[in-house]
């Protein structure tokens, strides 16, 4: 799996490591060609539709995350 983290004050990269078990069964990244990865995931699970397009070009599975809260 891997995890794409983009950094904000809520997810940094050191405060998701830390709630991740230690495993080689991931890997968490915040730099570097977001294609690259994509082309090597089976699904991308995303709430942003520029990534999901991504994946669509590239003839990925995905799933969507719809993170607005409802009253």
């Amino acid at each position: 799996m891997i995890i794409r983290v983009r950094e904000t004050d809520e997810c940094s990269l050191s405060a998701l490591s830390r709630l991740l078990p230690t495993s080689d069964t991931y890997e968490i990244n915040a730099e570097g060609s977001f294609l690259n990865d994509l082309s090597k995931a089976d699904l991308l699970v995303s709430f942003s539709s520029t990534t999901i397009e991504e994946a669509l070009n590239l003839r990925k599975m995905y799933g969507y995350i719809n993170n607005e809260l409802k009253s």
